[in-house]
């Protein structure tokens, strides 16, 4: 018998197959707020960890709006550090793992732990207002 890619397959009748074990992600989108940074743990042990989340567009629009997933994205370390410099409306690349968690209120979540990040487009600031020009008084 073959395993469909011309080999033998070598499994005992009933035995699971098993899967190779992969984790990865890989996502695109923009900043809905700030990074908040913070740092755990004392001296030897002390890690920065940064938090963030992303909109990533779906190609389906509702009512004329694009739609969007909303991915929490955890940073450790180097990565956190690197992250500090973004806001809001910032485009990033993120690559990692996906992971899930309980909060105080035993809710589930879930998320990326990032192993990069790297910024793709910088959000234009916002064109200041212009100035009123003041009058002399004499």
């Amino acid at each position: 018998m073959e395993d469909g890619r011309g080999e033998p397959d070598n499994r005992v009748p009933g035995e699971r197959v098993t899967l190779p074990l992969i984790n990865e992600t890989h996502v695109t989108g923009r900043l809905t707020n700030g990074v908040m940074a913070k740092d755990y743990g004392e001296g030897e042990n002390k890690r920065r960890r940064a938090q963030f989340v992303i909109a990533v567009p779906r190609p389906r629009k509702v009512e004329g709006q694009p739609e969007a997933e909303f991915i929490t994205i955890i940073a450790w370390r180097d990565v956190a550090k690197q992250c500090e410099g973004l806001g809001k409306g910032d485009g990033v690349e993120v690559q990692g793992r996906l992971r899930t968690w309980d909060d105080e209120a035993k809710r589930r979540h879930w998320g990326i732990t990032a192993d990069t990040v790297q910024l793709i487009v910088r959000r234009a600031p916002k064109a200041a207002a212009p100035r009123q020009r003041q009058r002399a008084s004499a």
